[in-house]
């Protein structure tokens, strides 16, 4: 948000991005005065402050992240960060991006109302791909554990420019801002999987997917 700063000061600043430092566990010139960015995080969880670990890469820094959470007595929640191609064999997609959860609701349906509310925003629901998927990151760190979570697509050709990201960023930072520390999320609640089938909760599996050069 504009008017907020942090101690995390990587050398790649003026390019890096939140999701980037915690997915990565970055250190920066600054980390021996304020540590690393999961230690500045942990300070937010000792606090009591609402914590959202986003994530952009293979969701390795979320168990990290989600473990220090609970241990301080937070229940934090998950937004993975990721992009995809603005055409698939042959076909334009139409969607500016695409918010995807499995039976969890806590994060997802708020997240996609309130960008549907930008009327000029064409948004995803589970499009361009399902997040009904066993044994991906949300899988693993948000169903398994019952934490809230959702997984937020953009599309390649709207992150081309640094105006671009400067766009998507701000407009996630405000809408999760307002979803953020909310009652719901802030409770572990098991809702299961669809890909688990009836009655079959919490069951570790493999991830399978269709995408080609995305992120």
């Amino acid at each position: 948000g504009h008017g907020l700063t942090v101690g995390h000061y990587p050398q790649s600043f003026d390019i890096a991005t939140v999701g980037g430092w915690v997915a990565c566990r970055g250190a920066g010139q600054y980390s021996t005065r304020y540590g690393k960015i999961e230690a500045i995080v942990a300070k937010a969880e000792e606090e009591g402050k609402p914590v959202l670990i986003m994530n952009g890469l293979d969701g390795t820094s979320d168990s990290v992240m989600a473990d220090k959470a609970l241990a301080a007595g937070t229940v934090p929640a998950i937004l993975s960060v990721h992009s995809f191609t603005a055409h698939w064999r042959g076909y334009a997609r139409p969607w500016h991006a695409g918010i995807l959860w499995d039976r969890d609701p806590r994060l997802a349906v708020p997240l996609i109302e309130a960008l549907r509310r930008e009327p000029d925003l064409v948004i995803g629901d589970n499009e361009p791909y399902s997040g009904q998927l066993k044994g991906d990151c949300l899988y693993r760190h948000g169903t398994r554990r019952g934490l809230a979570h959702a997984l937020v697509e953009v599309r390649q050709d709207l992150l081309g420019s640094e105006a671009g990201i400067s766009e998507w960023a701000e407009r996630l930072a405000a809408r999760v801002g307002e979803i953020a520390g909310t009652d719901p999320l802030r409770r572990i609640a098991d809702y299961g999987s669809h890909s688990d089938g009836a009655g079959t909760r919490r069951q570790a599996g493999g991830r399978a997917s269709d995408k080609d050069g995305e992120t």
